[in-house]
């Protein structure tokens, strides 16, 4: 892997465009961290509140976790998933599928799954490491390697990347190495 962001009391939050129908979020993380303590991997969507929709990946505890997708308020799926605390690099992949519903992959095995028939927002938010209100549920380890794809890149078990996106594959919306420039690419970026 690249460079990492160390998260630990502190998050980012960044502008994402994913395609409303079919997309992909992937990333790596590590940590030690075998506390009980709730903490936000990942969190995609719009502001917290009432009638708030979003995604998140939260570890909930040792080796413990879950993939939550609410909508409008409602909970349409609240999956218990593997969040691994023993200091090696994991990898995970979030597939949406408008027509075929949610998979999460963990390390390349498919962890959980869920239908569901709405169309996400095209236009949101992704927070790295923290909650969405930049205070809480802070991420006690490593994230690298975030990216976002506009279509089903993973859709059955594989092998993780071993090697560091250069940001010019095809289907890459989003890309953040974490090694100094947060907004490495995706829209509005200028190089």
């Amino acid at each position: 892997l690249g460079e990492t962001k160390v998260l630990s009391g502190s998050g980012y939050g960044l502008d994402v465009m994913p395609n409303a129908d079919s997309w992909v979020l992937e990333f790596w993380y590590s940590t030690l961290d075998a506390t009980a303590n709730k903490q936000c991997l990942m969190y995609i969507g719009n502001p917290s509140g009432v009638g708030s929709s979003y995604f998140a990946v939260f570890k909930d505890g040792v080796n413990s976790g879950h993939a939550q997708l609410v909508v409008n308020g409602i909970s349409k799926f609240n999956l218990v998933i593997t969040i691994v605390n023993d200091g090696t690099w994991h990898h995970v992949a979030c597939a949406f599928n408008h027509a075929g519903g949610f998979v999460i992959y963990i390390d390349g095995a498919g962890a959980a799954t869920s239908t569901f028939s709405i169309t996400m927002s095209s236009s949101i938010s992704l927070y790295a490491g923290i909650y969405n209100d930049l205070t809480t549920l802070d991420f006690n380890g490593f994230i690298s390697e975030v990216s976002l794809w506009n279509y089903l890149k993973y859709t059955t078990g594989f092998v993780p990347p071993a090697f560091i996106y250069s940001g010019l594959e095809p289907g890459l919306t989003n890309l953040y190495h974490f090694n100094g420039d947060m907004f490495d690419y995706g829209p509005g970026v200028s190089s």
